[in-house]
């Protein structure tokens, strides 16, 4: 877990370094997710909630992205609204591919564990500084720590993610 973090760490200082100014790009959107697995109706397992994240390239093909993620009430068996900060390196431009990590905060607790993401998108400019993003992520379960309904259930989750960018 230690590891994680330190890596996790490392991505949020690449991150506020940007190469060049016009590198860098704030993005904003709406996120639907769906668990992969059944749960009992104690668990949300669709719903939709926000994201804020800040996106900078530090060569021309591969950038660090740090994410603030809000999900449902009932997400991961937490009693109230779950935030997932998250930390993304990807490979690309207008496609784009990439490996992350986040974390689950509900309830004034964080996850036991850190939750490992495999994240594909695409980028269609609108303007000279903004453009339109849709991702898709699989987020592999870590609902220790949040879970208050039934510690022995957890599920990946798949999300679906669309919102605009703007580059500063």
């Amino acid at each position: 877990m230690k590891k994680m973090l330190c890596s996790m760490g490392c991505v949020l200082a690449m991150s506020v370094a940007p190469v060049r100014a016009e590198e860098a790009s704030l993005g904003l959107g709406l996120r639907v997710f769906r668990t992969v697995d059944s749960l009992p109706n104690a668990f949300t397992e669709m719903g939709v909630g926000g994201y804020v994240n800040w996106r900078t390239f530090w060569t021309e093909w591969v950038s660090g992205q740090l994410e603030l993620a809000l999900y449902e009430d009932g997400y991961a068996g937490a009693p109230q609204e779950v935030l997932s900060p998250q930390a993304f390196v990807l490979l690309g431009r207008e496609w784009y591919a990439g490996l992350g990590a986040g974390m689950l905060f509900a309830d004034g607790d964080f996850s036991d564990q850190p939750f490992l993401a495999l994240r594909a998108g695409y980028q269609r400019g609108w303007t000279d500084w903004m453009t339109f993003d849709v991702s898709v992520t699989y987020e592999y379960a870590e609902w220790e720590g949040v879970n208050d309904e039934d510690a022995s259930e957890e599920s990946d989750t798949v999300v679906l993610a669309a919102g605009v960018r703007m580059y500063f």
